[in-house]
Parts: structure tokens; C-alpha cells; sequence
């Protein structure tokens, strides 16, 4: 859902006027998505009259808010693959526990690695998500320990 709180959402007007009328009809919208009753298709017809009512009194030029949607991230060559999914290696060590740890860290670099950043960057933070998975799971053994003892204690 979206985002009514805001009075500028997705309108903005020029004079004091006008955007006390545009910030009246973000509030009506507010109040049908509070009322719990659902949205019931307000958005479909407050918008639409707020931004014809915006740009032909104001002149003031609407746009749709952005969506992750249209968000692209480049694709991997089969090496950079093969170095995001290092870290899950850690399930051969520490099983589900490993696997999540190193799984987690496997997401994370596939992000890293698909960013903008330099290449030198993106291997040492790649490098240092999967020690970090490592740590964690390290940790998490520790903690597990110490919350059963009697699981890991020496037979």
C-alpha cells in the first residue's frame, strides 16, 4: 500500500492555496485507508482528480511515484557467481545453522557484487560479507552452547 501520511505524496503545489487543497485531498485519502475498510479503489479516483485538478488550476506537473519494479540490476558472469557463493560452504561445516549463515551472506554478495561499485570493492566486500558470515555462525555455535549445555557437552 501506499504511503498517504505524507501531504506531499505525490502532489506538491506552488501558493499556500493551493497546496492547502492538495494537502486536503491527501488527507481524504488518508482517511479511507484508515477507516480499515481497505483502500475500495480511493486512490483510483482521488489521484486521477487531484492531479487534473493540480495541473490545470497550478500547473503543476505530476509523476507516479517510483517502483522497485523498475529497478535492474546487471547480470553475473558465472565467475562472479562462483564468488558470491562462497560463503555457503559454511553448510558442510555447521549445517542448517552454516547453511542460513552462509545462504544470508550468498544474498548479500549477489547484491554486492551486481551494485556500481569498483571491482576491488565489490571482492573485498564480498571477502569480508562471507568472514562475517563465518563470525556469526561462530557466535551463534557459542550462544547455542551456552543455552543447551547438555546438547553440546562432551559424552
Amino acid at each position: 500500500t501506499q504511503n498517504h501520511q505524507s501531504p506531499d505524496w505525490p502532489l506538491s503545489a506552488k501558493s499556500g492555496a493551493h497546496r492547502l487543497r492538495l494537502v486536503l485531498i491527501a488527507n481524504e485519502l488518508n482517511a479511507m485507508h484508515s477507516s480499515g475498510d481497505g483502500c475500495g479503489g480511493c486512490c483510483a479516483v482521488l489521484i486521477p482528480r487531484a492531479m487534473s485538478w493540480a495541473s490545470k488550476s497550478v500547473g503543476v506537473r505530476m509523476s507516479e511515484p517510483e517502483t522497485p519494479a523498475t529497478i535492474s540490476r546487471r547480470q553475473l558472469s558465472p565467475l562472479e557467481q562462483g564468488v558470491c557463493a562462497w560463503p555457503i560452504l559454511l553448510i558442510f561445516v555447521g549445517g542448517a545453522l552454516g547453511g542460513a549463515c552462509g545462504g544470508a551472506a550468498w544474498a548479500l554478495n549477489t547484491r554486492i557484487m551486481s551494485s556500481t561499485l569498483s571491482a576491488p570493492v565489490r571482492y573485498a566486500l564480498v571477502i569480508a560479507s562471507g568472514l562475517g558470515a563465518g563470525l556469526l555462525y561462530f557466535v551463534g555455535v557459542i550462544v547455542l552452547a551456552m543455552l543447551f549445555p547438555n546438547v553440546f557437552g562432551a559424552r
